[in-house]
């Protein structure tokens, strides 16, 4: 048998050639998709960083990736703890930000103070 990978096929640049009994098959390696002799870039989304006072779990941006939010101590969270890559090329939500839990308990107090 030839080996029709070794002579040369018509297998993308982004595809693995696998020599077949009197033939071959293309594949196209992760995270290129197709045919084999065709393969595509995948989606990617924008880097979403970290929200201020927050940091940002994920640094995967592909179609189906996610990405996790945290605050730093003393700040909560406002909005959803994760996003995920659409096949749109964009995020899924809104992304959140950090709030000072100080900034709570002043307005509570500016409340209570206030009512005396």
């Amino acid at each position: 048998d030839v080996d029709e990978c070794a002579l040369g096929s018509d297998c993308d640049e982004h595809s693995s050639c696998q020599n077949t009994d009197g033939s071959y098959t293309c594949t196209c390696i992760h995270p290129y998709s197709g045919d084999g002799k065709n393969c595509t870039e995948p989606v990617k989304c924008e880097n979403p960083g970290a929200p201020e006072f927050g940091y940002k779990d994920g640094i995967n941006f592909l179609m189906g990736s996610e990405v996790v939010f945290t605050c730093e101590e003393g700040y909560e969270l406002i909005g959803s703890s994760h996003v995920q890559c659409l096949e749109t090329g964009s995020w899924n939500g809104v992304f959140p930000y950090c709030r000072g839990i100080e900034d709570i308990n002043m307005v509570i107090c500016n409340i209570c103070c206030s009512n005396n």
